[in-house]
């Protein structure tokens, strides 16, 4: 399909998780039984665009006699971002019911649209619309509204249409609990076509997860976490957990005390500068409530310039002043979310406590400082803001205040098997770096590494073996981004060294063999620092030594 992105045009082909998924739908439909499915796949591994070439090549087969899509959400900002998808494709007769009594109006008079609507609009209906069978349901995030009374209205307004669940991270509460395998698989089927995290990283459709346990004076105590949140949250959904969050004071007064707050929000600022702000990435700070986030932001601003920090929460009628004091129209919001903080330049971090931790997809943030306790579903989608592909982009990083990541698999209460390779601790980027940068060493084990011409000479000579160089070029890419990632660590002290020789021969290579009249260019901000602080440029055969 052909997208218009803003002044662009984008061609985007399917993935192979997207064409398996749409053929699996378009097979069970063209059965007609079982009338239900999920699909579940992972955050960030394309789940609108599976829906949008599901529904596509559904309207193309001539034995469906044209059948109608309806594509439900759950937010009025994932209804407009997902019809906005669809529409810059032009998929045909696509449209977006505006409300209960248009979603009435277009059911009663047999469209054969693709609607995109809420869950909502079907609320208070309870009575059949369409007796179709070739009405074809997509519900996203269908982990979390399809328990209800909602659901149910939906389903007795279409009695016979089939039903397909999409989720990156579907319930199961148990035998008496919510549970989205019972209502979207048949009894013989966990899922109708899955797509693993483990998967997506292995393809590159996301970036891993690295956590950043952060300084125990600021992790909560773990008696009072376990007793005030995890303990008493395990069966209980998103909205119940934020209810938990809003009434339990102890745990609030704590993440909000007046030197916490401070102190956290400096450590943010130093992080920030230190290792995100040089690569061009973006951050989100998620807080425990309204008034932390405000609170935040008044501390950021006292180490970083203050337009490089927005906060985005809803407003209410009888906030006090702070809490008024960033405000902002639903507009601005959605500017600031979906236009600004998607490429360069202010805002750099974004400030918020629930709005845009689901649905909201911006490659470039790489960082979210995590002070608020989440789990399950809703701490994996989270987390998963971090794990789009850009470039130079290593992996998300969680800078963890909270402590949660000190007992991850009791914060996610899932299967091993399901959130395999889900985040890996910060210290496995510093292994990656050692042994990567060890196997590049590796391949010069017969050179002196005494920065003479002779030793360049034989470096370069080894790379003259078209297998040793491409090993040599991939390892140095990796290395590259690990190390930009991981600066300005001090755990890099130990290996400078043997990094900035590895750099001497690539670039010993490049100027000496490939004749490249650039310099540097290769590499980013932080490893040219390194480089133009220990090079002292002489003449030995057009070959720069670094000291």
């Amino acid at each position: 399909v052909f997208e218009k992105q803003r002044e662009e045009i984008k061609k985007k082909i399917a993935r192979y998780q997207q064409v398996s998924a749409a053929n699996k739908i378009i097979n069970r439909v063209l059965k007609g039984e079982p009338k239900t499915g999920l699909i579940w796949h992972t955050q960030g591994s394309g789940k609108t665009l599976t829906m949008l070439f599901a529904a596509w090549k559904l309207k193309k087969i001539s034995e469906l006699k044209n059948p109608t899509i309806i594509v439900v959400v759950d937010r009025v900002e994932l209804e407009n971002q997902l019809s906005g998808v669809f529409k810059n494709v032009e998929l045909p007769y696509t449209a977006k019911a505006e409300s209960i009594k248009d979603l009435k109006r277009k059911m009663a008079k047999d469209s054969r649209e693709v609607i995109v609507t809420t869950v909502h609009k079907f609320e208070g209906i309870g009575k059949v619309l369409n007796i179709r069978e070739n009405i074809v349901v997509f519900v996203d995030e269908a982990h979390r509204t399809q328990y209800g009374l909602l659901a149910a209205s939906m389903r007795k307004a279409l009695p016979n249409a089939l039903i397909f669940g999409f989720t990156g991270t579907p319930i199961d509460k148990g035998l008496t609990g919510r549970s989205t395998f019972r209502t979207f698989c048949p009894s013989d089927e966990k899922y109708l076509d899955k797509y693993s995290i483990k998967q997506s990283i292995m393809d590159g459709s996301t970036v891993p997860i690295y956590y950043l346990p952060r300084l125990v004076s600021y992790h909560v105590d773990k008696n009072l976490l376990d007793r005030e949140f995890l303990r008493i949250t395990s069966d209980l959904t998103e909205e119940e957990q934020e209810r938990v969050i809003g009434k339990s004071v102890k745990l609030k007064e704590v993440l909000k005390s007046k030197d916490r707050i401070e102190n956290a929000a400096k450590d943010v600022a130093e992080h920030f500068k230190a290792y995100v702000e040089p690569l061009g990435f973006k951050a989100q700070l998620v807080a425990v409530d309204r008034e932390a986030c405000a609170l935040y932001k008044e501390e950021l601003d006292k180490h970083l310039p203050s337009e490089w920090s927005r906060v985005i929460y809803t407003p209410a009628q009888n906030d006090t002043d702070l809490l008024r004091k960033y405000h902002l129209q639903k507009d601005e919001q959605l500017r600031i979310a979906r236009v600004d903080f998607q490429k360069p330049g202010n805002p750099r971090i974004i400030i918020v406590t629930d709005m845009l931790l689901t649905g909201f997809d911006a490659p470039i943030e790489q960082v979210m400082y995590l002070d608020k306790p989440l789990r399950d579903h809703k701490l994996l989608q989270a987390i998963a803001r971090t794990n789009r592909p850009y470039p130079e982009k290593e992996g998300g990083i969680i800078v963890d205040y909270i402590g949660i990541f000190d007992n991850l698999m009791k914060a996610l209460n899932f299967e091993d098997e399901d959130i395999e390779d889900v985040a890996f601790n910060f210290d496995e980027l510093k292994k990656r770096f050692k042994n990567t940068l060890s196997e590049l060493i590796q391949l010069f084990k017969d050179i002196k590494k005494d920065n003479t011409r002779s030793s360049l000479l034989q470096a370069i000579k080894v790379l003259e073996d078209e297998k040793n160089l491409t090993v040599f070029k991939e390892k140095l890419t990796v290395l590259k981004r690990l190390f930009e990632t991981v600066s300005p660590d001090p755990f890099l002290l130990e290996f400078k060294n043997d990094y900035r020789w590895i750099i001497e021969i690539n670039e010993a290579y490049n100027k000496f063999i490939r004749r490249e009249e650039k310099p540097l260019y290769e590499y980013e901000d932080k490893t040219k620092t390194l480089i133009r602080e220990s090079v002292e440029v002489y003449r030995v055969g057009e070959i720069p030594v670094l000291k």
